[in-house]
């Protein structure tokens, strides 16, 4: 059985954070700031949002931490991408970053429960690192950034 173990920090952060996707279709499980009060980000700083959540992925797997479209559209604040590999089981946390777009210098506020990134979980095909001297060729080679058109 596939089981994403969850520990939740506490009955409250069960209660109002609890681990889930918000529609069933959905490949994100929603993430809070279940830090217990408001938080501020000033202009050009980041912060650590904790989830209120510690989790064990199954061995064959691993997590990103992703923003939800709505942390950047509509809060201006942008969520600093992470991976999770399976052996961590440490507390997990939203770094988010204040970009101080429009130049408004405005802090900006982060809501108790405020839904800020979300969780995804990925399979880690199981690979074997072979060396060559060379390696084949493709369509596409060694043309990099742009090379495919607009």
């Amino acid at each position: 059985m596939n089981w994403l173990q969850v520990k939740y920090d506490n009955e409250e952060v069960r209660e109002k954070a609890e681990l889930r996707k918000a529609l069933p279709g959905d490949a994100g499980l929603d993430l809070y700031n279940a830090s217990g009060g408001q938080l501020i980000v000033t202009p050009y700083k980041s912060i650590m949002v904790t989830a209120g959540i510690s989790i064990k992925l199954p061995s064959h797997c691993c997590a990103l931490v992703y923003p939800r479209s709505s942390a950047f559209k509509k809060r201006g604040l942008f969520v600093v991408p992470g991976l999770i590999d399976s052996g961590y089981t440490g507390p997990i946390f939203t770094f988010v970053w204040h970009p101080n777009l429009n130049e408004m210098y405005r802090p900006i506020i982060i809501e108790p429960w405020e839904r800020l990134s979300q969780l995804i979980v990925l399979p880690i095909p199981q690979l074997t690192i072979q060396t060559v001297d060379e390696l084949p060729e493709t369509e596409r080679g060694i043309k990099g950034f742009g090379s495919t058109g607009l």
